[in-house]
C-alpha cells in the first residue's frame, strides 16, 4: 500500500501517440444511448491525456456532466515488422 504521500504515476511518462477505442462494449454504448457500433471507433488523444490513478482531471468550466473516465491502455513498445 502506497502511504499517502506518495503519487503513483501514469505507467508512460511520455508516450509517442495514444489510439483509443470508443464505445468498445454494450454498456457503455447502453449508458450513452448510442448504437453498438458495427466496427471498432478508433480515434486519438492528446499524449498530455495520460494520468495516474489517483491524479485530478482538468475539466473546462462549462462541462456540466463530464463522463466518468474509464480506460486500460497497452504499451506498445517498438514498431511491428
Amino acid at each position: 500500500m502506497l502511504a499517502q504521500l506518495e503519487r503513483l504515476g501514469p505507467p508512460v511518462v511520455r508516450p509517442y501517440q495514444i489510439f483509443a477505442v470508443g464505445l468498445n462494449y454494450a454498456g457503455h454504448s447502453a449508458e450513452t444511448g448510442l448504437a453498438v457500433p458495427t466496427q471498432p471507433l478508433v480515434f486519438t488523444k492528446f499524449t498530455s491525456s495520460i494520468t495516474g490513478p489517483a491524479d485530478d482531471i482538468a475539466l473546462p468550466t462549462d462541462t456540466s456532466s463530464p463522463e466518468r473516465p474509464r480506460a486500460s491502455a497497452t504499451h506498445v513498445a517498438r514498431p511491428a515488422s
